[in-house]
């Protein structure tokens, strides 16, 4: 699966990229679309890979606003 490839690159020196794009790597958001939701009719271009949720979070407030329900994921982290 090439959405392991991503996951296993990041743990070596010569793997890791750093940031990537705005809206992430298109190579890893398509493994995204085609592999976590290959049901879901998905497209590659309605998948965001961020720096992660709280700056996420942060910035789904700000655009939405504060009267918008919303679904994020459950940060990992404390």
């Amino acid at each position: 699966m090439e959405f392991f490839y991503f996951v296993r690159g990041l743990s070596t020196a010569e793997g890791y990229k750093g940031y990537g794009p705005e809206q992430g790597e298109k190579a890893l958001r398509k493994a995204i679309a085609d592999e976590v939701y290959k049901d879901l009719d998905i497209k590659p271009s309605e998948v965001f890979v961020s720096d992660g949720a709280q700056c996420d979070i942060s910035r789904l407030q700000l655009l939405m606003g504060p009267n918008l329900k919303i679904a994020v994921q459950d940060p990992s982290f404390p």
